[in-house]
């Protein structure tokens, strides 16, 4: 839950013992951009962003940035509570790459 690269990474890693990092705030922010997107663009919205939101929470979740604990769980239900991926976007953009 929220980091859906981990299972590619763990293949790899068995198949030829390649360690690959995590991915940085800029890429990590395009992954969860474009889940978000093909949410919409699949469910139509306003359901699309309601499907992806439990997905946006793990993201949040499992990122290592902000590092307080307690500051990811309050942008978490921040972010969590927004109704256009436009305002989506913004945030996170503010949370991880600003």
């Amino acid at each position: 839950y929220g980091r859906p690269w981990l299972a590619a990474h763990l293949e790899r890693a068995l198949q030829d013992g390649t360690r690959l990092t995590e991915p940085d705030r800029a890429e990590r922010f395009d992954i969860v951009i474009e889940h978000m997107r093909a949410s919409a663009e699949f469910y139509k919205l306003p359901l699309g962003l309601k499907m992806f939101r439990k997905h946006l929470g793990w993201y949040i979740e499992q990122a290592p940035w902000p590092q307080d604990p307690l500051e990811r769980r309050q942008a978490k239900a921040r972010l969590c509570r927004l109704d256009s991926l436009e305002e989506v976007e913004a945030a996170l953009k503010e949370l991880w790459l600003n």
